[in-house]
């Protein structure tokens, strides 16, 4: 019969006297901040299990900030071809459109919104310099 604690057949404890010295070894404490103290009170878990994930920019404020680029770009087109300054013009509207209705989705939800203002100041300058070259353009 084998006591509870024995390896079955062996004669031995389950660890020999080298590895049971190896184990009870001081080891490194975690570096501060990584793990927190479980059940029986002693760190080392790898994280929290429910830590919040970091949050996105809602897709409108992204598209809002990519049509002011491209608003952006046709009005430097303007310049070579003067009819591409209205393209621009649409495409900074809409813009501005998306940008506003996605900063606010991301105020709502929490995520920082400088996704959002980027795209209304993308989208605003091209709608600024056209209008400004539009006034230019009747003046002469």
């Amino acid at each position: 019969m084998t006591q509870p604690h024995q390896v079955p057949n062996s004669g031995q404890w389950p660890y020999p006297a080298q590895q049971w010295q190896q184990s009870q070894q001081w080891q490194q404490p975690p570096a501060p901040g990584y793990g927190y103290p479980g059940p029986s009170g002693y760190p080392g878990y790898p994280g929290h299990p429910f830590a919040p994930q970091p949050q996105k920019p809602s897709g409108l404020s992204f598209a809002g900030m990519i049509l002011g680029l491209v608003a952006i770009a046709f009005l430097l087109l303007a310049l070579i071809v003067p009819l591409l300054g209205f393209v621009s013009l649409p495409a900074a509207v809409v813009g501005i459109v998306l940008s506003s209705v996605g900063g606010a989705q991301d105020n709502r939800s929490g995520v920082g919104h400088g996704m959002a203002t980027a795209g209304v100041i993308c989208s605003f300058l091209p709608l600024l310099l056209f209008f400004i070259g539009l006034v230019f353009w009747f003046r002469w």
